[in-house]
């Protein structure tokens, strides 16, 4: 497997070396397969979706990305930290801090706008589009080879996907195809974080890059809660500070923003953009169970086994060549 938590810089004679830069926690991850990686990092992103909605009945989108956001960065830099991993040069850092505008700065904005419109169950099937818009992205910009049984396999998903998802399209009312629409547009704008974050993984460890990342994007939301609160809109009401739902918020920050971010990067530098990304079909598994749980949004018989198709898929994914690399 290729060493994950590694850097590149520069010797005094202008020669790049690979300087390992973590400590026991990297190391464990990085001896860990790809795709154990993948599935905990679906599994991270589904079953916080939930947990969002939920802080949704108190809290507003905004206010929920900025708990996000300071409970993802305290957890992220403190790891950091602890394990004492070495910085990128000013230059190297500012790039990947950018990144941190698409998601999960604009993606998760549409995200959690469309949340408070529509329902946990469809955001999570309808973020199963993904892979299919990453790998499309990902032959198109990075001129990544996409295999016929990897296409093949794709397609597949996409109807188990459809499975899962017809009980709520017979159900479509006017507010929940807006939100499945900032949804979707959620979707696109974490497609494009996959292709361009992946190169910066050779000059930066993961774990710093989604740091750097996830500090850009709460300087970005709190910026715009600023804005609104300038303007009068969505005034801040310590009222709707409820206790539950603040650390809902805490929790889903920590594992959805901060971890399932740092396990996806680390898949991400192994597999590869295009074969990660169908690992992510496992998010409506998690999201759709999670809400059946502690939302009480219940599955039918089609969506049962359209989650069982998608299930299979991922089995033979995880076979191909592409996966065991």
């Amino acid at each position: 497997m290729t060493q994950l938590v590694e850097t590149i810089k520069k010797d005094s004679f202008g020669e790049a070396t690979l300087l390992p830069i973590s400590t026991t926690l990297s190391t464990k991850l990085s001896k860990f397969p790809a795709v154990g990686l993948a599935v905990l990092c679906a599994a991270c992103f589904g079953v916080t979706v939930p947990m969002t909605k939920q802080s949704l009945v108190d809290l507003s989108p905004l206010m929920i990305l900025v708990i996000q956001g300071i409970s993802s960065i305290i957890f992220l830099w403190s790891v950091v930290l602890y394990q004492k991993v070495e910085l990128p040069k000013k230059s190297v850092a500012w790039s990947a801090s950018l990144i941190g505008f698409l998601e999960p700065g604009l993606s998760y904005i549409f995200a959690t706008i469309g949340l408070s419109l529509t329902t946990a169950s469809n955001a999570t099937l309808i973020s199963v589009s993904e892979p299919i818009i990453t790998i499309a992205l990902a032959a198109v910009l990075l001129k990544e080879k996409i295999s016929s049984p990897l296409i093949k396999l794709a397609l597949i998903a996409c109807v188990g996907v459809g499975m899962v998802a017809s009980p709520s399209i017979t159900n479509i009312t006017g507010d929940s195809l807006t939100g499945d629409f900032l949804v979707m547009l959620g979707v696109v704008c974490a497609s494009l974080y996959a292709i361009v974050a992946r190169p910066l993984l050779k000059k930066v460890a993961p774990l710093v890059l989604v740091a750097l990342q996830q500090s850009f994007a709460l300087v970005w939301f709190v910026l715009i809660l600023t804005i609104l609160q300038l303007m009068g809109q969505n005034p801040i009401n310590l009222g709707q500070f409820h206790f539950e739902s603040v650390l809902l918020a805490m929790i889903s920050g920590i594992v959805g923003q901060g971890l399932a971010f740092w396990l996806y990067l680390l898949a991400l530098r192994t597999s590869g953009v295009s074969v990660t990304s169908l690992y992510l079909t496992l998010i409506p598994l998690f999201g759709v169970a999670t809400a059946y749980v502690a939302l009480e949004e219940r599955l039918s018989l089609i969506q049962t086994l359209g989650g069982g198709l998608i299930l299979v898929v991922v089995l033979f994914i995880s076979q191909l060549p592409e996966a065991k690399h």
